[in-house]
C-alpha cells in the first residue's frame, strides 16, 4: 500500500497524486510484477502495463485492488478519528455527508482535508467543501 497526503494532493492535484501513490505501491512489491493492469491511466515505472478504461468493472484484479484501497482508507479514517474526534471520521470515513459540512463550518478543516477540493466553500456555508 501507498498513500499521498492532502498537502501533496493540493500541490500536484488528485490525478497526479493517484499516479504517485500507485507507482509507489508498485515499486514496493517484491517480487516486482511482470505486467500491470491499471484503471484508466499509465504509471511512470518500468513495468509493462495496460491502462484499462473502466478497469474496475472489466478486471477482477483491478476491482480487488480498488476494494483493498477502500478498506485501507476506512482503516486509516478510524485511526484519525482518535486524533480528530469532533469530525466523526470513523463514521463517515471521509465521504460527503451533511454532518461533516456542519463540523467543518464549526471547527474548520484539519490537515487531512484537501484545501484545493473547493477553496473557501466551507467558510461560505455551502454544502460542498473539503475532500478527505
Amino acid at each position: 500500500m501507498a498513500a499521498v497526503d492532502a498537502a501533496r494532493i493540493d500541490q500536484i492535484n488528485i490525478y497526479q497524486a493517484s499516479r504517485v501513490a500507485m507507482r509507489d505501491a508498485v515499486l514496493r512489491l517484491a517480487p516486482a510484477p511482470d505486467h500491470l493492469l491499471v484503471d484508466a491511466l499509465r504509471l511512470d515505472c518500468g513495468q509493462m502495463q495496460d491502462a484499462i478504461i473502466h478497469g474496475d468493472a472489466l478486471s477482477a484484479s483491478i476491482a480487488a485492488a480498488s476494494i483493498l484501497a477502500k478498506v485501507e482508507r476506512d482503516r486509516m479514517m478510524c485511526e484519525w478519528d482518535a486524533v480528530f474526534p469532533a469530525y466523526g471520521l470513523a463514521s463517515h470515513r471521509g465521504t460527503a455527508r451533511p454532518s461533516i459540512w456542519l463540523r467543518l463550518r464549526e471547527f474548520g478543516p484539519t490537515p487531512l482535508h484537501r484545501q484545493s477540493f473547493a477553496p473557501g466553500v466551507a467558510e461560505s456555508g455551502a454544502t460542498e467543501a473539503f475532500g478527505l
